[in-house]
């Protein structure tokens, strides 16, 4: 095993983040919105939980029905759980070449691998 990974062998009890302690506790906070958002993707049985959070339906289910207690110790650690579909080339070109929130959408958007369903208000 590589330095690199002994030094990342350690209890999640114990880990923590190496962060200012305001953004460790937003990430905690996004990471419980996250599950719970998953959580309830699953329970309501939504066919586009896998395209929202990119993963199977049986990859979600296993998060979802995973003990709390022991989810809450990666959560406590500030690390994020979760990924951004706005991290990509494209979002970041629109968002330096419009102040346009439309253009973002479509772009968001189009980083999903199926078309969401959305709503108008």
């Amino acid at each position: 095993m590589s330095d690199d990974f002994k030094s990342r062998d350690i209890p999640a009890s114990k880990a923590i983040f190496d962060t200012h302690t305001a953004v460790r506790t937003k990430i905690e906070a996004a990471n419980r919105a996250v599950h719970e958002a998953l959580v309830a993707m699953v329970a309501y049985r939504d066919p586009m939980a896998p395209v929202v959070f990119g993963a199977t339906q049986e990859q979600l289910e296993a998060i979802a029905n995973a003990p709390k207690s022991k989810l809450n110790q990666i959560f406590m650690t500030g690390i994020p759980t979760f990924s951004l579909a706005m991290a990509n080339e494209k979002f970041s070109t629109v968002l330096s070449n419009s102040d346009d929130p439309d253009a973002w959408l479509r772009v968001l958007l189009q980083s999903f691998p199926a078309i969401l369903p959305i709503a108008s208000l």
